[in-house]
């Protein structure tokens, strides 16, 4: 029972903790540059999924490594899901993550730095 429990608990801690140490070392510092609030999980949330407008290219550069990291993450957790829960739970949290990336709005550097 306890293999069991510390085979699903020890990827997803593992995976949760590396997405953590992530976003501390690189997005934060990221979101201070765009002068933004890199605690504001709306504004992670909108930079993650919709991107930025209005930045130069070394950021929009910056910001693509970012996001492929994170789908990277998104997609271990996904493997996960399928491998404890079935495809059923893959499908549902692929809409779940659809639905984010269509509803998210591009953040604009322009109206930050206002």
């Amino acid at each position: 029972m306890y293999i069991l429990a510390l085979a699903f608990f020890a990827p997803t801690l593992s995976l949760g903790a590396l997405g953590l140490w992530f976003t501390l070392r690189y997005l934060h510092p990221f979101l201070r540059e765009l002068s933004a609030a890199p605690w504001s999980r709306g504004l992670m949330c909108r930079v993650l999924f919709a991107g930025v407008v209005n930045a130069e290219s070394e950021q929009v550069a910056q910001l693509q490594r970012i996001r492929g990291t994170y789908a990277g993450l998104i997609g271990l957790m996904m493997l996960i899901a399928a491998f404890f829960m079935g495809l059923g739970a893959v499908v549902f949290f692929g809409v779940l993550l659809g639905l984010n990336f269509l509803m998210a709005r591009p953040f604009d550097v322009a109206e930050a730095n206002k």
